[in-house]
């Protein structure tokens, strides 16, 4: 505790405080110049750690135990001190002294401090103390702490909710019931843990059929629980309040008291040191000390489990029910419903889809011989563009040669000897012919060949001489071979 360590100090001095719960203020070790109460206070009143300051104030608060009249000094001393932390634990000593007696000095002390403290620490503190006090008066806490649970500081309602958690734990009040509840609702988040806490403890081991509000609250703990937007410190709330609902398995509960009125020093101690969750967690756990297990044991008298062993109880066995275990909702999938189709109905639909597919298939065919004629009308008309853009690829260029060739091609025609008047005389058409050239007019070349022929052959014959003979130009022939009216005898062999 004096080595300047936080979290070791505040540790130390709530120890210290658990080994001697009950000495009181005037406790010393031996030596009578030393008084460790005061050497511990003023520590308190001196060090920079708040930890430590607090952990040394509850350590005081539980010497002070049972002391009643006796601790009445030091608790005047720290109520009056100037450090907020001090006075913090002059609450709990006030209740840790005056626990279950119902001592008006206590009670008028606890409830100016909780309206007049400039601390909200310190004011909680006070109106949770209100509830050790009236411990053996449980009825009387929930019209006591009405207005303070109405107060606009959201600490003195934490404190109300509280204060009704304590003295009523496992009582199932219904006057305590209807204060927690609303507070649930609370804007504050804090005061809503706080309510929720009080609702765990109030209600241990009730039924539904003992009281109904059983079912409503454990559906709040669930929801509150499982929805996402709830503040941190309300959950935290709704988790404990579950777990001391069914602390023990439902086997145990909290009592502050004996069954013939006798304070338990251990079970209060442990309650106050769970209240100091607020400031560190692991006093969550000191809950336990004020937990009573409540089985039936039956022994024989050499204190041994007897082999058969039976109690006749007259109340209900629905009294001490169980509640149902928690399940968890399995998602079904919605699987589609088959169409059933009558048979009429399949005969329909075979007739229909044979009749499209005859359909599809007529029009295939249909497509088939459309697509042969075009592609043979294409191939005519492909070769006659052939020939012409042959024939005239010499003065397609621009339309100054084109009306040059046009003036030739008049001359040509009047020039002619023989007479004849075809277009085609104005080319020369030269057969590659193994050392020969003949010098022929296509007009002539068609006029002394066979039969005609039908459009396909001659189509077929126009495109396999096109593949092997060269047209020119006739003026870009000498004079010497020019056309005329038939072939030259003997031809002479090209040069």
């Amino acid at each position: 505790m004096l080595q300047e360590d936080a979290n070791a100090g505040e540790g130390a001095g709530l120890g210290l405080g658990l080994l001697l719960a009950g000495a009181g203020p005037n406790w010393s070790a031996g030596e009578e110049d030393e008084t460790p109460v005061d050497e511990m206070l003023t520590y308190a009143s001196e060090t920079q750690h708040e930890k430590t300051a607090r952990g040394i104030s509850m350590c005081l608060a539980m010497m002070c135990y049972g002391r009643e009249e006796e601790a009445l000094p030091l608790i005047d001393t720290m109520s009056t001190h100037k450090d907020a932390v001090i006075r913090y634990g002059a609450m709990y000593a006030a209740g840790m002294a005056f626990a279950a007696t119902s001592n008006n000095i206590a009670i008028r002390l606890l409830l100016h401090i909780a309206v007049s403290d400039v601390s909200n620490d310190v004011r909680r503190a006070a109106v949770i103390n209100l509830g050790f006090v009236l411990l053996n008066a449980p009825e009387k806490v929930p019209t006591l702490v009405s207005l303070l649970a109405e107060s606009y500081n959201a600490h003195v309602r934490y404190g109300a909710c509280t204060a009704v958690a304590v003295a009523c734990a496992g009582t199932g009040m219904k006057e305590a019931l209807e204060l927690l509840e609303p507070m649930t609702k609370d804007k504050s988040d804090f005061v809503r843990q706080g309510a929720l806490i009080g609702l765990g403890m109030v209600l241990q081991q009730e039924t539904v059929d003992s009281c109904p509000t059983v079912k409503r609250v454990r559906t709040l703990f669930k929801t509150v629980i499982e929805e996402k937007r709830v503040p941190v410190m309300a959950k935290m709330g709704a988790i404990l309040g579950t777990g001391i609902l069914d602390a023990g398995g439902r086997n145990c509960v909290i009592s502050l008291r004996s069954p013939a009125g006798f304070s338990k020093m251990s079970a209060i101690i442990g309650m106050a040191l769970f209240q100091q969750h607020w400031y560190w967690y692991p006093c969550v756990h000191m809950l336990s000390l004020s937990l009573t297990p409540t089985a039936l044991i039956g022994l024989n008298r050499d204190l041994k489990m007897p082999t058969t062993f039976s109690v006749q109880c007259s109340a209900k066995r629905k009294m001490f029910a169980y509640p149902p275990l928690l399940r968890v909702k399995k998602v079904e999938k919605k699987k589609r419903v088959e169409t059933v189709e009558l048979s009429t109905t399949a005969k329909a639909m075979a007739k229909k889809r044979a009749a499209a597919k005859a359909k599809a298939e007529a029009e295939a065919a249909d497509g088939d011989a459309d697509m042969g004629t075009s592609d043979e009308a294409k191939t005519g008309t492909d070769q006659d563009g052939d020939a012409t853009m042959d024939g005239g690829d010499a003065g397609a260029s621009d339309s100054k040669d084109a009306d040059e060739s046009k003036d030739t091609d008049e001359s040509k025609k009047e020039d002619t000897p023989g007479g004849c008047s075809c277009t085609g005389c104005r080319l020369i058409i030269v057969s590659l012919i193994p050392a020969c050239c003949c010098c022929v007019c296509d007009h002539q070349m068609r006029a002394t060949s066979a039969p005609s022929p039908s459009p396909t052959q001659a189509v077929s014959r126009t495109h396999k001489q096109s593949s092997y003979r060269s047209i020119l130009m006739d003026s870009a022939m000498p004079p010497s071979a020019r056309c005329v009216s038939a072939p030259p005898s003997p031809c002479t062999p090209l040069q």
